[in-house]
């Protein structure tokens, strides 16, 4: 038999991120995968963004997510000796004249004066900026499409990956740790995404599916160097190609692509970019979110050994890191959890 620290279940952002925290940590750990089936995170743009453009308000721990993220990229550079992460601007598109002026009294704030840039970035003169328009700077790209892949390639080769479909009924309690197949372990993680409202320890938590759909267009007379933000995004790519989105249907765990969706994104595209372009790609995934827009990580209230590490809805590229330290530090020095991020908040649900 195997015997490591931790199993996780999953390995998409959250899995992943999970993995390298423990890497950093020098724990043992495997991971068990289904190859990304319905993997939002293979499916997902991979941006970022410290600024939430409704009420132009700094996200959720903007600020305390910079360095455990920066950590996870250095990790994963030395691992597979390549980066997958840029920083990229983005240029948000004022919708009226109020937002314009919010948008600059925050400019004057300290607490903004890190994200919101006084930086003029030319648009090409086919966009249509009549309302004007705002920098966002440390934002970014994380290139999951090409990262996960790696780095699942990487703990095939050092003997860390089991892939298949995880089969519940395979796992027991055994010498207060936990067995599946050959494999024990004092803890195991789920981080299934939207899969956990499957899963027969934690499918009393509010995980609602949000199914989210996007495009890739060929528009070869576009020039666009910065992703540009009008209540969607556009999402340069390189060789003219770029990635739009995304669209929101709640409670939808069907991953095929829709010629509805589609078109809402043609339209959305073609109402501030006056060119001719193509579509190239269509994907569909399915996110995790949750009632309070708050990851849910945690231990179960019954069953000592088993956790959550999910709910990351469009925020994992920024929060994952961050809070894998925030897990890994509860379960290794007992210290507690947030009790934003904590599933406890939702104990009553489970009685």
């Amino acid at each position: 038999m195997q015997q490591v620290e931790v199993l996780i279940v999953g390995q998409g952002m959250a899995g992943t991120a999970l993995a390298v925290e423990l890497i950093n940590r020098k724990v043992s750990f495997k991971v068990i995968d289904n190859n990304h089936y319905q993997s939002s995170s293979i499916m997902s743009a991979g941006m970022y963004n410290p600024i939430v453009f409704k009420r132009i308000t700094k996200s959720w721990l903007a600020d305390e997510s910079k360095s455990f993220l920066n950590r996870f990229c250095e990790t994963i550079t030395s691992l597979l000796d390549e980066s997958f992460h840029k920083i990229t601007p983005v240029a948000r598109l004022f919708n009226d004249l109020q937002e314009q002026n919010t948008w600059f009294e925050k400019m004057d704030s300290p607490l903004f004066e890190a994200y919101l840039n006084d930086e003029i970035i030319a648009l090409p003169s086919t966009v249509n900026t009549a309302s004007g328009y705002g920098i966002v700077s440390q934002a970014g790209d994380m290139q999951l499409r090409e990262l996960l892949p790696k780095f699942q390639k990487w703990l095939t080769q050092n003997n860390l990956l089991t892939t298949g479909l995880f089969d519940f009924k395979k796992l027991t309690a055994f010498e207060n740790k936990w067995k599946y197949g050959d494999i024990v372990a004092k803890q195991v993680v789920f981080c299934e995404g939207f899969n956990a409202i499957n899963n027969p320890y934690f499918n009393y938590l509010p995980i609602k599916p949000n199914k989210g759909q996007l495009l890739v267009v060929n528009c070869p007379k576009l020039d666009l160097t910065c992703v540009l933000n009008a209540g969607f995004f556009i999402q340069p790519l390189g060789n003219n190609n770029y990635r739009i989105g995304s669209t929101y249907e709640w409670d939808v765990t069907d991953d095929t692509p829709t010629e509805d969706k589609k078109m809402e994104l043609v339209n959305k595209f073609k109402a501030i970019v006056d060119l001719p372009f193509k579509v190239i790609e269509h994907t569909a995934g399915i996110r995790p979110t949750v009632l309070d827009r708050r990851p849910l990580i945690g231990e179960h209230p019954i069953n000592n050994g088993l956790y959550i590490f999910n709910g990351f809805g469009t925020k994992a590229v920024m929060l994952a890191p961050y809070c894998a330290n925030e897990l890994c530090d509860s379960i290794f020095e007992n210290k507690t959890l947030d009790k934003e991020i904590n599933i406890n908040r939702y104990n009553k649900l489970f009685e």
